[in-house]
């Protein structure tokens, strides 16, 4: 009887351990979510200030070939991005690690749109790109201290133009 009841109470610790692991999970998650959300506002809005406020200091962006920039080049690079009233595009976070004051994302950044094609035609246009975040908090606030593009795809209609993967 005494196995029965510390079995029971070992599973129970287990269940209410793993719930509470959950719920922390999915709220570590949703708060991510929003930070995405509002730097995809930020950028959409081509946003300086709020770009700027969204990353640390010595903020990096290495891209599917290993080259890297400065928050600086970056924002600029967004300013200069035309407008694209086609776009449609989702942050969807795969995974997310916290631990201490560091927290490491996967994300997934799904874009669609229309190009002209080489006869004239419109063509739907898709970019799916994965990436490992590192986010850092500082006086209670999350800020994006490197990005790093793992693997980008895009297509035009129906065809794969490009398939990378970081070396």
């Amino acid at each position: 009887m005494k196995i029965i009841y510390l079995w029971s109470i070992v599973i129970l610790s287990f269940t209410w351990v793993s719930t509470a692991y959950c719920e922390s999970t999915q709220v570590d998650k949703q708060v991510f979510e929003n930070l995405y959300a509002n730097f995809k506002s930020a950028i959409k809005n081509k946003d300086e200030t709020a770009l700027q406020a969204s990353l640390a200091p010595d903020f990096v962006s290495e891209d599917i070939s290993g080259n890297t920039k400065s928050s600086q080049q970056m924002i600029a690079e967004i300013s200069n991005l035309p407008n694209d009233p086609n776009k449609i595009s989702k942050t969807t976070i795969l995974s997310v690690s916290i631990k201490g004051n560091t927290a490491k994302i996967t994300q997934k950044y799904k874009m669609n749109t229309l190009k002209i094609s080489s006869n004239g035609n419109l063509m739907p246009a898709q970019l799916i790109a994965i990436s490992d975040d590192t986010w850092t908090k500082s006086h209670g606030i999350w800020l994006m201290k490197k990005t790093v593009t793992k693997q980008l795809d895009y297509s035009l209609g129906n065809q794969i133009i490009m398939h990378k993967v970081h070396s």
